[in-house]
């Protein structure tokens, strides 16, 4: 079978171009009048002919940056872009993108085995501003798996090429170390690269994203270029000298044309190309235009990828496809073609950015109870306890081990220590108080304050009843079905639907036909289609003669609807009004009174909708958009009327997750996240105020015939901007609008600028909601740090809504930022992806809107708890109205180790908060298996405190809403604490069930009971591990206690398909006895001998091995029924575990039994990479007593002092506690820690008392960081790699060897 892809040739050998026409090209021929597109098709057509490096010089900048972009969306490899030095003052920590090409092309130019395109102006190319040694200058960084790379000689290089270090890389020239853990972002990478190494051996190589931190795809080997930053030039050269006599093309744009010219000027040659423009509305219309260009005996060819070959094939059955993307069509009859945009057909022009990184996926929405932005100071609300102050994590040290907990500060300076697992009880403080009253401990006043919300939202708990009654009724009336009229409106919809958008009118289209009201809310991003989903839903209404409402907060969003439904609708017959303030009292109340007589079928309007005098007799359908920026007034009077008709809410801020939750089955709710293809991410930069800079940002919107935005919130000074702009742009249209303007001359000013009347808009942040103008793609925000985030967004999102590229630039004093004023622009500056404003929305909530989202006012309750408690409130009111019990139970799990993201290991406090966030949050094992992968892939191998924690949220998720509420695990047992004994009727059964709970970890149980009366049951063990094999296994055992919940049934029996599959269907032997049967199942001695170890066959291990066996065959039997067996996916489980476990068996008996490691193969090892074994901080090796006494801790310490070493020693080893370990600074309790490690010429510490007691440490010897571990300290671990080098090796001469004996076929095709 020939794969479609196939179908799609490649640029190269299309024949669009012949070769004598390349040829010519390369002998030094020069091409005039092309177009851009058919300019860029012809260099990619001899990408691969290349002898030498091609320069293309243009007068301009910004005409060069176009001829690249699209050179890029045929060939991401082989252009450069080679811009002018960016001689303006950058405001730091913000990205200049100029040097990232400058880089590149410099790096890649030098590479004598490759060759380019590069692209750039007359002026870049032939300014001397290159160093004359700059090749001399650059040094590589190989990597390869496999290569042995020294630590301190990587960070040289990096940093003597200007390479930060940091936490973590999310910027260009960024690096960072992590234990074995090393990422670097490049300059000239499209994305940063991570290096795992493995005792200074580089293990693994891979790309990954900077926003989740997670990699996206191996590599096997890496080059990185980089110049010394320190070296000085006396010299220097240009970028024509520099790529050492290049090919040189000048190119020289006439209009839409271009030349290709060299300086000889010795042969020439007219190709006469000329452009198809498609400017026709509906897909048809483009296709039928399209069609006009193709004669007969003319070359068809259509550029475009797999998706537009699918849609547009039919249309051009004899058209060759070219795989790639062009803007524009075109046609010669000197090359005799007509080439065919796809893009351009589908209204689709894709995206092209060089330096947009490729996500793994999109990011977790942000939500308001994510804690891992917090910083000290910060307003947090604990559950139980009310409003305190953040002071950051703490490291405390118990009889369980060691935990880092959150520390809360409260009134009377009084704190509380929230542990890890109890996370979930704190969140951010999210509020309009923006100091909110600091809650006391021990004061009844914040549980009555819940008491009194839980009160106050049962108002809302009530008004959901109503809707939820309201759901259920019967329409009074019903709407016709769709007819040709319908399909009119959807074929003049100038765009494809996207599939999210789609679904929308799908689902409102489908609420209409249905019997029951509609009340759907569609929450989407700016300009992702939300206002199309609602002109369908009206036209339906208009077809069944109802009239439609279509409410707006603003004058503008409602002016903006008015005259997108003209446009649209107006010619299907439908009529339109408009009630606002831009209009006169005498043309408000005609419209009334056409309304009255049913003579206008959509109103469209402010809350002037609302009034009295407003009567609309035959209402079927109401719109609202942005809800939440109305008035609470207006609100009870939209609530009103929502009771009598249908209801579509429009909204580009979602609700809170919580609420989402809770509205599903009363409220339905459409969500459309993905952005138009036409659609363009927003480029975005951040530059400090420079009038050279503006001027150059709007004269390129203007050179493409475009319109500017420049927001300017200050209506005092606005005429002075307005001014400063008609000086340095005479010859444009500058007008400026605010919301201090009248009526009728603010009215006048937009509805020239939706016209094109006005070509730079100075503004207000009027223009925040519903100014929404194609032609507009460029926005200038001024003193952008005192913007929210959200607003930002907002603002931003008025821009890119056509096909071209938008750009966003946000102007900030030259003064410092303040911390969270820096932290909100280089937000919006990464967040340029389309969608994003589910994650920045939720991230910088607006209160005053989510304070009556309900149409109650309940702002002084959120601003009392904060916002995220009251959603919980509310939540819970809502399940309790409608049935729903969606709470979860997590036991309290009490771990005898230390359990904790070690500091040595995420060194950045943000970062460890922020995990052990999740983790208290994780509600299922495929949550807490995520984040454990994400651990391990961004920070390496877990140390033993990490995979503690890891079990912990483990053991918290596999016994939740489970009758277990308390388990304690410790080196000698394993206690669960029981709410109660369902599903058991009586302890009797339960305790059968314990008692038949057998696995090898267990040594003995007992029952008893707690002192508040609950019964408890302990596994004794011995050791930690045994501990946690032991609770892992006895989830399986407690499984019916946990839950009646099916899925966990039919989970079970999956699980023992798994293992009775292998075991369980061997049929009876003639010769065999008969223990069991379970239909054509049978337990047989002789199986029995198999499956149960002699020293387990007494007469109770036999009896309970035997019902054993019966139950597991009667879930095997009824999996079997279920068609489970038929699984493929059981099968190939059953089939891999079979495999490595005689695959395991098999190596051991034949290689690994006989390998052997000696000692000087360890000391050997060690001298070699000895390199490797650093301390990455201070280490002690001490003797450490601990007593309850003041006394005795003076009196060992006197002893120590006294140096009697021999018998000294010996005679406090026998009567104290004694423990001699080796210590890590930042590891200890804290007062211990300091002791320690502050002076380090002290040898005896102590006492130092702590909440443990009474602390005396010896120090024996001190390791300083950056000094090299003793080989006894690294014994273990140089034994196991050893182990596992030799156990590879056999494993690879055993495969040599049954390879020469085994008949082995591999197909090349797909190797």
């Amino acid at each position: 079978m020939v794969s479609r892809e196939t179908n799609l040739i490649n640029r190269v050998d299309s024949g669009l171009f012949d070769n004598s026409l390349i040829n010519e090209f390369l002998s030094g021929a020069s091409f005039e009048k092309m177009t851009f597109d058919s300019a860029a098709l012809f260099l990619n057509s001899f990408i691969y002919k290349l002898k030498s490096n091609i320069l293309f010089t243009f007068e301009d900048e910004k005409t060069a940056y176009k001829f690249y972009l699209l050179n890029l969306g045929l060939n991401r490899d082989s252009f450069l872009f080679y811009p002018d030095i960016d001689m303006s003052e950058k405001v730091p920590g913000f990205n200049i993108e100029s040097e990232r090409y400058r880089a590149e092309a410099l790096i890649k130019l030098n590479d004598k085995k490759m060759n380019y395109f590069c692209i750039g102006t007359t002026h870049s190319c032939n300014k001397n501003n290159i160093p004359i040694d700059l090749s001399s200058s650059m040094s590589l960084l190989s990597l390869g798996l496999g290569d042995i790379k020294d630590r301190d000689e990587i960070i040289n290089l990096l940093s003597s090429w200007g390479y930060q270090k940091t936490d973590t890389v999310f910027e260009p020239k960024d690096f960072a170390w992590r234990g074995d853990i090393l990422d670097i972002f490049p300059t000239y990478f499209r994305q940063p690269i991570r290096v795992v190494f493995d005792f200074g051996r580089i293990e693994n190589i891979f790309i990954f994203d900077p926003i989740t931190q997670l990699t996206l795809k191996n590599l096997s080997n890496l080059n990185i270029k980089g110049e010394l930053i320190d070296k000085q030039f006396d010299d220097y050269i240009n970028l024509i000298e520099y790529t050492n006599s290049p090919d040189v093309i000048n190119c020289v744009v006439l209009g839409k044309k271009v030349d290709l010219l060299r300086g000889t000027q010795k042969q020439k040659r007219l190709l006469d190309v000329f452009p198809i423009y498609l400017n026709k509305l509906t897909l048809n219309k483009r296709i039928e235009r399209a069609k006009e260009f193709i004669t007969n005996n003319v070359d068809v060819y259509i550029v475009g990828g797999n998706k537009a070959k699918s849609l547009l094939s039919e249309n051009f059955e004899n058209a060759k496809w070219i795989n790639g993307d062009i803007g524009t069509g075109f046609y010669s009859t000197v090359l005799n073609c007509v080439v065919i945009s796809s893009s351009d057909v589908l209204n689709e022009r894709k995206s092209i950015q060089k330096w947009a990184p490729l996500h793994s996926y999109l990011p977790t929405p942000i939500t308001l109870n994510d804690i891992s932005s917090l910083t000290n100071g910060d307003h947090v609300v604990h559950k139980m306890f009310g409003i305190g102050v953040f002071r950051g994590l703490t490291l405390q040290n118990s009889v369980t081990g060691e935990r880092e907990s959150v520390e809360i500060e409260y009134t009377n300076n009084s704190r509380v220590f929230v542990s890890i697992e109890k996370m979930d009880l704190i969140h951010r403080y999210v509020g309009s108080a923006k100091d909110p009253n600091i809650s006391t401990l021990g004061s009844k006043k914040w549980m009555n304050e819940v008491a009194k919300t839980r009160k106050a939202v049962q108002l809302v708990a009530t008004e959901l009843i109503e809707l939820y009654a309201n759901k259920n009724r019967n329409r009074h009336f019903q709407y016709s079905s769709e007819n040709d009229l319908n399909d009119a409106l959807s074929n003049s919809f100038p765009f494809v639907e996207t599939p999210d958008q789609k679904n929308a009118i799908n689902d409102i289209l489908s609420d209409m036909n249905s019997d029951s009201p509609v009340d759907r809310l569609i929450c989407g991003d700016v300009g992702f289609g939300k206002t199309e989903v609602a002109l369908r839903a009206i036209m339906k209404a208009v077809l069944s003669k109802k009239q439609s409402v279509f409410l707006c907060p603003t004058t503008i969003l409602a002016d903006q609807h008015f005259i997108t439904c003209k446009e649209r609708l107006e010619s299907l017959g439908v009529t339109i009004g408009l009630l606002s303030r831009f209009k006169t009292k005498r043309q408000q109340s005609e419209i009334i009174e056409l309304l009255r007589k049913k003579k206008i079928d959509v109103l469209i309007g402010t809350h002037r909708v609302l009034s009295q005098d407003v009567v609309i007799p035959e209402l079927g359908l109401l719109i609202v958009d942005e809800e939440h920026r109305f008035g609470v007034n207006h609100k009870e009077k939209i609530r009103t009327m929502k009771q009598q008709v249908d209801v579509l809410t429009l909204s580009a801020t979602p609700i809170p997750r919580t609420l989402q939750q809770s509205l599903v089955g009363i409220r339905d709710i459409s969500l459309i996240q993905t952005p138009p293809r036409s659609r363009k991410p927003i480029e975005t930069s951040v530059r400090f105020f420079d009038w050279d800079i503006i001027n150059y940002y709007i004269e390129r919107e203007l050179d493409r015939d475009g319109q500017v935005y420049f927001l300017h919130n200050n209506i005092k000074s606005i005429p002075f901007i307005t001014k400063k702009l008609q000086g340095s742009f005479p010859n444009v249209a500058v007008e400026n609008i605010h919301g201090q303007m009248r009526s009728r001359e603010l009215e006048h000013k937009i509805l020239s600028f939706f016209k094109g009347g006005v070509d730079i808009l100075v503004c207000t942040t009027i223009i925040e909601s519903g100014l929404d103008v194609t032609n507009a793609n460029c926005i200038i925000i001024n003193d952008a740090q005192n913007f929210g985030l959200s607003q930002l967004y907002q603002i931003r999102g008025r821009v890119g809504r056509g096909h071209n590229q938008a750009h966003c630039l946000l102007l900030v004093p030259r003064k410092p930022l303040e911390q969270n004023a820096h932290m909100r622009l280089k937000t919006i500056e990464q967040f340029t992806s389309l969608g994003s404003g589910y994650d920045i929305s939720i991230k910088d909530l607006e209160i005053r809107g989510a304070g009556s989202l309900f149409g109650y006012k309940q702002s002084g309750h959120i601003s009392s708890m904060g916002f995220e408690l009251y959603c919980e409130l509310l939540k819970e009111e809502v399940n309790l109205v409608i049935g729903k019990n969606e709470r979860l139970r997590f036991p309290n799990v009490v771990f005898g180790e230390d359990a904790l993201i070690n500091e040595y290991y995420i060194t950045n406090p943000t970062q460890r908060l922020g995990f052990y966030n999740r983790f208290s949050r994780a509600e299922t094992q495929k949550d807490v298996f995520k984040i454990k992968h994400e651990l391990i892939d961004r920070f390496g191998k877990l140390p033993r405190e990490t995979k503690n924690l890891v079990f912990i949220a483990e053991t918290r998720v596999l016994f939740k809403n489970t009758s277990v509420s308390n388990i304690a695990i410790n080196k000698t047992a394993v206690t669960l604490i029981l709410e109660n004994i369902y599903p058991y009727k009586t302890l009797d059964k339960l305790f059968a069930a314990v008692a038949g709970f057998n696995v090898p970890e267990n040594r003995s149980y007992q029952f008893c009971k707690t002192k508040k009366g609950e019964l408890s049951v302990s596994f004794s063990t011995v050791g930690i591990v045994a501990s946690m094999a032991l609770l892992l296994n006895a989830r399986n055992c407690f499984l019916w206690i946990m839950t009646s919940n099916f899925m966990v049934l039919k989970a079970l029996l999956t699980i023992n398909v798994l293992c009775l599959l292998a075991s369980c269907s061997i049929r009876e032997k003639d010769d065999s006895v008969v223990l069991a049967r379970v239909n054509d199942q049978v337990l047989t001695v002789k199986k029995l001998e198999k499956l149960l170890p002699p020293e387990d066959r007494t007469d109770m291990r036999l009896k309970r091995f035997i019902h054993e066996w019966v139950d597991n065959a009667l879930f095997f039997d009824a999996a079997t029924k279920d068609g489970f067996h038929k699984d493929r996916h059981l099968k190939d489980v059953r089939d891999r575990y079979y495999k490595k476990i005689m695959i395991g068996a098999y190596l051991q008996t034949k290689t690994f039994s006989d390998i052997t490691i000696s000692n000087d193969e360890i000391r050997n090892y060690y001298d070699s990479f000895s390199a490797s074994f650093i301390r990455h901080t201070d280490e002690a090796y001490i003797h450490h007593f601990i007593t309850n006494k003041h006394s005795e801790a003076r009196s060992i310490r006197s002893k120590l002092l006294r140096k009697r070493l021999g018998k000294t020693m010996d005679e406090l080893f026998k009567v104290f506690n004694v423990e001699t370990k080796t210590v890590t600074k930042g590891l200890l309790i804290k007062e211990l820690d300091r002791a320690i490690f502050k002076n380090k010429k002290v040898t005896v510490v102590g006492p130092v008392r702590t909440t443990n007691g009474y602390h005396v440490v010896d120090v024996i010897k001190r390791y300083n960081k950056g000094s090299r571990k003793g080989m006894e300290d690294v014994y273990d671990e140089i034994y196991q790699r050893l182990l596992k080098q030799k156990q590879v090796s056999f494993s690879a001469n055993l495969l040599d060897s049954l390879k020469e004996i085994t008949n082995v076929f591999i197909n090349s095709n797909y190797h």
